[in-house]
């Protein structure tokens, strides 16, 4: 089985810090650019069905948000503050 975006594991890991460099709008729930949030959890979700892959997805707390997007998804939407 395969995990899409290993390299990306050390870039975002539990309890980092975020920050949202465009605009990020699904359903009610919109985070513009400069909201910082912390990545709380991040789960690996099992895709057999779709040729036996995995993908990483980052649970992040923005205060009044919590958010969940695929690692590779989040790396167009927000950078990790370093610190």
């Amino acid at each position: 089985m395969k995990t899409l975006n290993i390299s990306s594991l050390k870039r975002f890991a539990v309890g980092k810090t975020v920050i949202a460099i465009k605009e990020f709008v699904n359903g009610s729930i919109t985070i513009s650019v400069g909201d910082q949030g912390v990545i709380k959890k991040i789960t690996i979700e099992s895709f057999p069905d779709l040729g036996l892959f995995n993908i990483r997805v980052l649970h992040m707390d923005f205060g009044k948000h919590e958010v969940g997007m695929g690692d590779q998804i989040a790396e167009g939407y927000f950078n990790v503050i370093n610190g």
